[in-house]
């Protein structure tokens, strides 16, 4: 008989015991066990998979369009965030296709499993730590928020997507070439042999030693549990602090973006944690008891029937972990989709969440457009006609009330100053002019006319706009401060010419929130004397001519702030 041009034969399970042929019972038996599990890889690696590949493709793919088209539901760092794990989701779903439910290991499939087997490992590995960027990122936004509005305060994303790829490739990939290997191998033909490629294993990989410092060590931080229990818990912590930020007093308060678009984006991250949690951990434990301890590791025709049973029954795993992982990146988009809705118009949902209770002034606000222009142009021009007093007397009440913003502007402690020295002095006046310049350049896109709905959502990306360029004042003032900036410039727009500190019952402004790019106020404290009451109405009565821009200002009142931090900046450097 002619000699095998190659030593080895290219082996396969169902071959081999086929040729044994019926005499032997034992071959019998694992061929029948064999295909058994053809069957069944057919229905979840076959079926079942591919539908899953297009549903997940056609969804992400739909998901992702969504984000950069129209998105209006999340903040721009969480799209993007969300957006990298639909890329992750993608890949490993185009990794099923090629690597999942493979039995031979002959031919062009040898190829295919050297390339994707461990690709596919390195998707699983960029999608948990996506899931772990994105809870990271959330439970510091919710924890620290002014700090996180600061561009300090986040780590670029191209540095956190950057580490991602690179740990998810150092861990999968640099081991490849040392576990496994491909080599020619011959198969019987009637006219002689054929040469085919092989995938095999080398022998390191039976190293328990090899197998501990390079996947047992590596899995249990990087990959799970360790990932999976600090998602767990910073989401819980999340929700907690999430939860005790919506209660003042005895009022329940809605998140803004939560109420205008009708989402909650950390319930949201709560069951893409769960789910997460709950199709990885059989992943885990398959890698653990493959990997690690050998079961079902050797697939040589030396194999004993306990070896045989074990190797049989890790398919299984394999084929049932890995359905896991695709039903999860084949509906991480669910969660967070936004489905169009036909009940009520968007802008009206938006403008409701900017009243100062949705329940009693949506009348108001239906039909209307969420900025008055006429009202705001009045305001405009009451503002530019006391430009100077109302920036002098609000930069003098902000000294008096903070040592340090008095520092910041270079001025001595036992210095006296008064309302005129922002108007005389140059190197003061400096400063009031340019709070004007702030709060006028604020004041004119208000006062512009507003004839199409789209344009809540030019106000809201303003804002934003805004909000991004002067964040950092948010951890300068504190709510007394606040106070003294909102009240001076209410009643100086209101029509109150005086420009010395005004005095205002506390019980009208109790509690003040900031959130993002708005400011709600509400008002909760009731009393029981008349005389009390009486006054609370006639104050609150100076107010209603404003009423239909006052939200907007305390939006962009917030953004004075902006000031001081450019004036301490100024004075650092």
């Amino acid at each position: 008989m002619e000699e095998p041009p190659v030593e080895a034969w290219c082996f396969d399970l169902l071959l081999f015991y086929r040729s044994l042929g019926e005499d032997d019972p034992q071959a019998k038996k694992m061929l029948n066990e064999l295909e058994a599990y053809e069957k069944f890889s057919f229905v979840v690696n076959g079926l079942i998979t591919c539908l899953l590949v297009s549903f997940g493709l056609i969804g992400n793919a739909l998901f992702v369009y969504q984000l950069h088209n129209k998105s209006t539901h999340f903040s721009r760092r969480l799209a993007k965030h969300l957006t990298a794990l639909c890329v992750w989701d993608i890949a490993l779903l185009c990794c099923c296709l090629f690597s999942y439910g493979i039995l031979p290991f002959v031919g062009i499939t040898a190829y295919l499993l050297y390339l994707f087997q461990p690709f596919a490992s390195f998707c699983v590995t960029g999608t948990i730590w996506q899931v772990l960027a994105i809870t990271i990122e959330r439970h510091k936004a919710v924890s620290n928020p002014l700090e996180q509005r600061t561009r300090k305060g986040q780590f670029s994303l191209r540095l956190i997507f950057s580490c991602i790829v690179l740990g998810a490739f150092a861990l999968n990939f640099l081991t490849v070439p040392f576990e496994r290997t491909l080599i020619d191998c011959y198969e019987f033909r009637s006219n002689g042999f054929e040469i085919k490629t092989m995938i095999v294993q080398r022998e390191l990989v039976n190293n328990q030693y090899y197998a501990i410092l390079s996947h047992l060590i590596p899995d249990l931080i990087f990959r799970a549990p360790t990932p999976i229990i600090i998602i767990a818990i910073l989401t819980v912590r999340t929700l907690q602090i999430a939860s005790a930020q919506r209660t003042i007093g005895h009022q329940n308060i809605i998140p803004q973006r939560q109420r205008a678009l009708g989402r909650n984006v950390h319930l949201m991250l709560t069951f893409l944690s769960i789910k997460f949690i709950i199709c990885n951990t059989l992943y885990l434990f398959n890698t653990i008891l493959m990997e690690i301890m050998g079961y079902g590791g050797k697939t040589s025709s030396q194999q004993t029937e306990l070896e045989m049973e074990q190797y049989i029954s890790s398919l299984y795993l394999t084929d049932f972990s890995n359905m896991l992982l695709a039903i999860h990146s084949a509906t991480n988009w669910l969660i967070f989709y936004k489905w169009p809705e036909c009940k009520e118009k968007k802008v009206k949902r938006f403008a409701t969440s900017l009243t100062l209770s949705a329940s009693s002034r949506v009348d108001w606000l239906k039909g209307s457009s969420p900025i008055d222009s006429t009202t705001a142009e009045q305001a405009l021009n009451k503002f530019r006609l006391l430009r100077d007093e109302i920036c002098a007397d609000i930069l003098f009440n902000l000294c008096n009330s903070c040592s340090s913003i008095k520092n910041a502007l270079g001025i001595q402690n036992n210095s006296n100053i008064n309302i005129q020295s922002f108007l005389t002095e140059n190197i003061l006046y400096e400063y009031t002019n340019l709070l004007g310049n702030i709060i006028e350049s604020i004041l004119i896109p208000l006062a512009r006319p507003n004839s199409d709905e789209n344009n809540i959502i030019e106000w809201r990306d303003f804002c934003r706009q805004i909000g991004y360029q002067y964040a950092q004042i948010n951890s300068y003032l504190n709510a007394e401060q606040w106070k003294i900036i909102r009240l001076k410039l209410i009643f100086a727009l209101n029509g109150t010419t005086r420009t010395h500190s005004i005095q205002i019952d506390d019980r009208i402004n109790q509690t003040l929130l900031i959130n993002g790019n708005s400011t709600n106020y509400l008002i909760n404290k009731e009393e029981n004397n008349e005389e009390q009451e009486y006054k609370k109405r006639k104050i609150w009565h100076q107010f209603s001519s404003l009423q239909k821009i006052k939200i907007n200002y305390y939006q962009k009142l917030q953004q004075q702030q902006q000031l001081f931090q450019i004036i301490y900046n100024k004075k650092k450097h």
